[in-house]
């Protein structure tokens, strides 16, 4: 079909020429999102946290505390960045920001893993650095567990039981919490996209506002008169094309974050590309009304409240169950939450993608819903404004 036969297709032209005019639009399309999404990527390139820096107060100064000592230096988590000669001074570190936690060996270790009791080690953690703590004190305890384990299963094999009694008295001490074999604190993963996918929404929405708010007054006879004098093809003209864009630039930068990143296949890509599709559509849609109901600047402003946000109320950093009435149904009323849970649905818990169906579905409610509403302004206001 001509573009002479084709409002729709007349207004979609007059808008990639729009695009390519305006520099600020050409910026909010390409590289701007592309520069952030690449920085906060860059962020979780290790995937899980490494070498978090620690202090170690030995009490002890024997061949096993230091044997401890280098085993904790060796955990991919932790490093050990100081061997303080007293608490002050590891406390004074911790205070400084040197480091995050301090292990502190008691006297007398040596002796008490050799007779086969269980030492106490403290771990003195910064809790003010919470992601930070959390990963130290699984390490720390993988590290002395294994340890203890080790000296234990040493002193029976030297007392003569049996090599298959002396696994099964040590296997109460084997932890399987070490991030490299859990996806649970796969950073990467679970909060690495979550973000990116946070900071491409916030682009999706202030487009929807610059489509629509640059119709004003001659700039609304000229899509108008591109439209034919139809609200219709002026919609599809618009937000379609918005949408094509956002879709396929969308998918192109998170398959790219996927493979830079080394995540797994998620166990549904089509489901996700169906869920990006609502999101797209739904945020478009509210950039779209909020500009049709209010002036540009405060548009532009509701976007940012809205936007902004939105990644606190999903559920991802705080759980969604856990926050008080008004905070969490604020949060079930955004889309961003839904494509975040879908996100989780199938590229961390990997389940059944029958399972993820309603979570996609949620998505194009509230993209038929506030399109919908974008075209009920539309067509009213395009009543008032005919050529």
């Amino acid at each position: 079909m001509s573009a002479a036969r084709s409002p729709g297709l007349r207004v979609a032209l007059r808008e990639i020429r729009c695009w390519r005019s305006d520099w600020v639009t050409v910026a909010l399309l390409s590289w701007l999102p592309l520069l952030a999404s690449v920085l906060l990527l860059a962020i979780f390139v290790a995937r899980t946290s490494r070498d978090l820096p620690i202090a170690v107060l030995d009490h002890d100064g024997s061949a096993v505390s230091r044997a401890l000592i280098d085993q904790l230096d060796a955990a991919s988590g932790v490093r050990v960045a100081m061997q303080a000669s007293s608490l002050h001074q590891a406390s004074t570190a911790v205070l400084r920001g040197e480091v995050y936690a301090v292990v502190e060996i008691p006297a007398h270790f040596r002796r008490d893993v050799m007779r086969g009791s269980r030492p106490q080690v403290g771990l003195l953690l910064n809790q003010q650095s919470m992601s930070a703590a959390n990963a130290i004190a699984r390490d720390v305890q993988t590290v002395v567990l294994t340890a203890s384990g080790r000296q234990s299963a040493g002193l029976r094999l030297a007392t003569g039981m049996p090599p298959s009694a002396v696994a099964a008295a040590a296997q109460p001490l084997r932890v399987e919490i070490h991030p490299l074999f859990n996806p649970g604190v796969d950073y990467a993963a679970y909060l690495g996209i979550a973000l990116l996918v946070a900071g491409l929404h916030c682009f999706v929405a202030l487009h929807g506002v610059r489509a629509v708010a640059g119709e004003r007054d001659d700039g609304q006879r000229a899509w108008s008169r591109a439209a034919a004098g139809h609200w219709r093809p002026a919609m599809l003209g618009k937000l379609g094309l918005a949408w094509i864009w956002w879709w396929l630039y969308g998918l192109a930068v998170l398959g790219g974050a996927y493979l830079w990143l080394g995540l797994p296949m998620m166990s549904a890509p089509a489901l996700f590309a169906l869920g990006w599709g609502g999101l797209v559509a739904a945020y478009l849609g509210l950039g779209a009304v909020l500009a049709m109901l209010l002036p540009a600047h405060i548009a532009y402003s509701g976007v940012s409240a809205l936007s902004a946000p939105a990644m606190a109320f999903s559920g991802v950093t705080f759980p969604l169950a856990a926050m008080p009435l008004i905070p969490r149904m604020f949060g079930e009323s955004l889309p961003l939450t839904w494509f975040l849970r879908l996100q989780t649905q199938l590229v961390t818990e990997r389940v059944d993608a029958v399972l993820a169906w309603p979570t996609a579905g949620r998505l194009w409610l509230f993209a038929l819903v506030l399109v919908g509403t974008f075209a009920l302004l539309l067509a009213r206001r395009w009543r008032g404004h005919r050529p």
